[in-house]
């Protein structure tokens, strides 16, 4: 299971944690592409901790 959000000193994150769900890209870009949302756009945001967002931006077609 995903937890709601991940163990963070970012107070800002720990406030959407009850409406968050962070979701693997792995998991989450074929359920989009299959909702016809194709990739148009990705890139990695490295944090400060070592770990890291991804930004992908799907677009309906």
């Amino acid at each position: 299971m995903t937890p709601s959000a991940p163990a963070t000193g970012c107070q800002s994150l720990r406030a959407l944690a009850p409406v968050l769900r962070l979701v693997p890209p792995a998991e989450f870009r074929p359920v989009a592409v299959r909702a016809g949302l194709p990739p148009v756009f990705e890139r990695e945001i490295p944090l400060r901790g070592g770990n890291s967002f991804l930004e992908v931006h799907f677009v309906r077609r």
